[in-house]
């Protein structure tokens, strides 16, 4: 056919007993530096897809830095980057609810509270996992007013 355009895709097969296949763009010439991208792409995605361990993943370790004794990860602990999200979230909400008890224990009152979630990119794998939280609270010291003393004063020079 004239002026017909094509396109080659090269399939690399992921495992023989399924029907899955990574696609890679076709390069026009297949030399050595160009299947070295290639090998490095396939392995990329076969980790991503979960077919192969990635390392950098499975020694990931979430440790919590702060000075609250009562709230998990104390210890390094490894989290998988499917379930860190939910992890690291209820972690900051033990902050959250730790900082409002301890607000309401020195009679304060609660101005302004945060969570802020992290993430990041995996590169050996190229998987985005949540990375790390923060909690931010901020508090201010309640004001006691004493309304028999004012009243008193109004009272002297009416």
């Amino acid at each position: 056919m004239i002026n017909r355009i094509g396109f080659n895709t090269v399939l690399y097969p992921v495992k023989p007993e399924t029907n899955a296949a990574v696609v890679l763009a076709p390069g026009k010439n297949v030399g050595t530096q160009n299947v070295s991208a290639n090998n490095i792409a396939v392995e990329k995605a076969l980790k991503r897809m979960g077919v192969k361990e990635c390392q950098t993943c499975n020694n990931r370790r979430y440790q919590d830095e702060s000075n609250d004794p009562g709230v998990s990860f104390k210890a390094p602990t490894h989290i998988s980057p499917e379930a860190a999200a939910a992890a690291v979230t209820a972690h900051e909400n033990e902050h959250v609810s730790h900082e409002q008890a301890r607000a309401r224990q020195e009679d304060r009152k609660i101005i302004f509270q945060s969570v802020q979630i992290y993430t990041s990119v995996c590169p050996e794998c190229g998987k985005v996992y949540v990375s790390g939280g923060k909690t931010t609270t901020v508090t201010s010291g309640v004001q006691k007013q004493n309304f028999e003393a004012a009243g008193l004063i109004l009272d002297r020079y009416v």
